[in-house]
């Protein structure tokens, strides 16, 4: 499988050295609450989602008909096998909240961030003030109060046709987000552009007016993009436009997109370049969708039968095989991993940096003299970093998805380390473990 390691600024809490051990816990503490905001939960700050402990979080993950295809909750364990970090999750008004709260936590068990979003106004603008409406209930401020560390609220889906205008657009939002805070609501909100979502022009216009009125200044912006080569979406207009998005320095995902408009052949939709040029700027993004249930654009199915086996054509691209896929770029952040901040405790003997209050899913991390090995009990994603006896940050050995079993990386082959004792760390889904690394 191949890294998608990227270099980033690391500190490792070194278990041999108390001094820097302590040190780097004060710094590790000092840098998340200088980026944490009042409050807890998901928060945007410039162009980027951090959760609540102040790790920036790329969504990665997928849409799913819950309310239609998938009421059992069956799907999350499958979508989970992805690597995915997030689901959203097609509601209605009619749905209720009991039912929403079960998918919602069926959801974070299965370690993802969950991001209902109402279904009940596509298209209709003037419905967009009954879906406040709803999230105002006092039964669905409960449910959202709960849940309010790791959630997302997709206000609604695909409110409005290309014929509402910018300044409706900001003043519709604007007036009803106000309106949920005041209810005591202050998860970030998620708001789609106009014309079905599709225009994300009007987010890279408006965006940032928006967001100047939302009293918790919390608002992701996601676009639909549904942008086939008919109607001018080439790769590079595609690149341009995400990196317009970037250059206004507002927090834009990728709510929705496919394979196709339609089935002809100026209908494709340059996906591939979508989420590889996503991947480039860390944007997030969510396919749609899941599936099955898509009628009659049946293409869109990523499964045909809600199983991650069933994965298939541009589904199984997006989800698993292609360099900038789920199973290759998403990062489950540690608190939606462990339920905490994770802040590590520190083993003298530089063993296990325990992060879960159970046991971990492993057989172990070793280092035989040339190769680090790995077990694993079940598919998962994985980063392997390296640091020096100082605890500063050396390089990515790997980072991506490994299968059951065991798994080798050899150390020189990629990083070529001068004589000398490292550390290696291992964080997957479900712990973290150190190991020591002499280089002769």
């Amino acid at each position: 499988m191949k890294s998608s390691c990227k270099r980033e600024n690391r500190i490792l809490r070194n278990p041999g050295n108390r001094s820097i051990a302590l040190f780097s816990i004060a710094l590790f503490m000092l840098v998340n609450i200088s980026a944490a905001r009042p409050g807890t939960g998901l928060y945007v700050k410039g162009r980027y989602l951090y959760d609540q402990c102040g790790e920036k979080v790329v969504l990665r993950g997928v849409d799913d008909m819950i309310n239609s295809t998938g009421k059992d909750g069956h799907t999350f364990p499958e979508i989970a096998k992805t690597g995915a970090n997030a689901v959203r999750m097609t509601c209605g008004s009619r749905d209720g909240a009991a039912a929403i709260d079960g998918w919602i936590t069926e959801c974070y068990q299965n370690k993802m961030i969950p991001m209902p979003e109402l279904h009940d106004a596509t298209g209709n603008w003037a419905g967009l003030p009954a879906l406040f409406t709803f999230w105002t209930r006092s039964d669905v401020v409960a449910v959202l109060k709960k849940h309010e560390k790791y959630l997302l609220i997709n206000i609604g889906n695909e409110v409005g046709t290309s014929s509402v205008t910018a300044a409706q657009w900001v003043s519709g939002y604007a007036s009803g987000i106000k309106q949920m805070r005041a209810a005591g609501i202050h998860a970030c909100v998620v708001v789609d552009g106009t014309d079905y979502g599709k225009s994300i022009g009007v987010i890279i216009s408006s965006g940032q007016q928006l967001l100047a009125q939302d009293p918790d200044s919390n608002v992701l912006f996601s676009a639909h993009a549904y942008w086939p080569l008919e109607w001018g979406w080439s790769d590079q207009k595609v690149k341009d436009t995400l990196q317009a998005a970037v250059n206004k320095n507002l927090a834009v995902i990728i709510g929705e997109f496919g394979n196709a408009w339609d089935q002809t052949a100026q209908g494709a939709i340059p996906y591939i370049a979508l989420i590889t040029q996503c991947q480039a700027l860390d944007i997030g993004w969510l396919a749609w969708s899941w599936g099955p249930g898509n009628n009659p654009q049946t293409w869109l199915d990523m499964t045909s039968a809600g199983t991650f086996a069933t994965l298939k054509g541009w589904g199984l691209e997006v989800a698993t095989t292609n360099a900038a896929s789920i199973k290759n770029t998403s990062k489950r952040p540690t608190s939606v991993l462990t339920g905490s901040c994770g802040t590590p405790v520190i083993s003298p003997e530089g063993g296990k940096e325990a992060l879960l209050p159970k046991e971990a899913a492993y057989s172990g991390l070793r280092f035989n003299g040339s190769n680090i090995t790995l077990g694993l009990r079940q598919a998962q994603a994985v980063t392997i970093d390296l640091f020096d006896v100082r605890g500063r940050f050396v390089g990515c050995l790997f980072s991506g998805h490994k299968d059951k079993g065991v798994s080798v990386f050899p150390v020189n082959a990629k990083l070529l380390l001068k004589r000398g004792v490292y550390t290696a760390r291992c964080i997957t889904q479900e712990s973290v473990l150190t190991a020591k690394i002499a280089i002769e």
